[in-house]
């Protein structure tokens, strides 16, 4: 990976950062539902 600047980099790794902590958190609250709402087939 090549970056132009400091700034550049800093971005990616924010992004990077926030992709990891939102997609766990998507999937606690969708199973959260889903137990709460006893639809799901396990």
């Amino acid at each position: 990976m090549n970056f132009d600047t400091i700034t550049g980099y800093f971005y990616k790794v924010y992004n990077i950062c926030y992709f990891m902590a939102l997609v766990p958190m998507g999937i606690f609250i969708f199973l959260y539902i889903q137990f709460n709402t006893e639809k799901l087939p396990l």
